[in-house]
């Protein structure tokens, strides 16, 4: 497969088990998807780039969660975005990222859908 961004989306959905090196070549195809404007499929490559992070609580799957608010919030799923806000807080953001998850908290929280 030619499309490195398309391949990850394969690997990710053919991989059951946490894995590390999976969920970073999810997460770089993300942001590669990302800067071209292709957020719905950034926030599925990024979704499944947290899900198969292997700690949970780790300083990577926090940022993976900020990315996809990030995404979430560019392609007006607020209240997608707002539903894990409220799951994720309860999880106790790791400090380095606690700026950023406060930044979104309050974002999502705020806006509405655009009408």
């Amino acid at each position: 497969m030619s499309d490195p961004d398309e391949a990850a989306g394969h690997l990710s959905a053919g991989t059951a088990e946490p894995d590390e090196d999976v969920a970073a070549t999810a997460k770089a195809a993300a942001g590669r998807l990302a800067r071209r404007g292709a957020v719905s499929q950034a926030t599925r490559r990024a979704e499944a780039a947290l899900a198969l992070t292997p700690e949970p609580d780790g300083l990577p799957a926090w940022r993976r969660r900020i990315m996809m608010l990030d995404l979430l919030e560019r392609s007006d799923e607020v209240e997608r975005g707002r539903t894990l806000i409220e799951r994720w807080t309860a999880l106790d953001p790791q400090a380095e990222v606690y700026g950023h998850f406060t930044f979104f908290r309050g974002l999502l929280t705020r806006t509405g859908p655009q009408v």
